[in-house]
């Protein structure tokens, strides 16, 4: 997909390609656990998707553009949204683990 050929995407051969119901972004799915998401007209990666244990095998748009559907060679079947609302209710910043403990002290007000 990118014009330069010493450019590689992904490091597997590509098993599935789909296009948006609009025809405006390509997905790519390969052995390498990846999807890839192409601006079709500019030939540009928008995202890469991994989330899969193995190899991806097949990969649909929903009929409204927005979700991606993959499957994998093991059986798993992942849903991508593509169009994520912003959440209102996130604070912004960097973000680390958290845990809990049954012997942390509890908060006062």
């Amino acid at each position: 997909m990118p014009d330069d050929s010493e450019h590689v995407e992904h490091t597997g051969a590509i098993t599935s390609l789909a296009f948006s119901p609009d025809g405006k972004t390509l997905a790519t799915a390969s052995i390498d656990y990846s999807i890839r998401l192409w601006d079709f007209a500019t030939r540009q990666r928008l995202v890469t998707l991994q989330g899969h244990l193995s190899e991806v095998w097949v990969i649909a748009f929903s009929p409204d553009g927005q979700t991606l559907v993959s499957g994998g060679k093991d059986g798993a079947i992942n849903l991508w949204p593509l169009h994520r609302a912003k959440n209102e209710n996130a604070l912004p910043g960097t973000w680390q683990p958290a845990a809990i403990s049954k012997t942390a002290a509890p908060l006062r007000p």
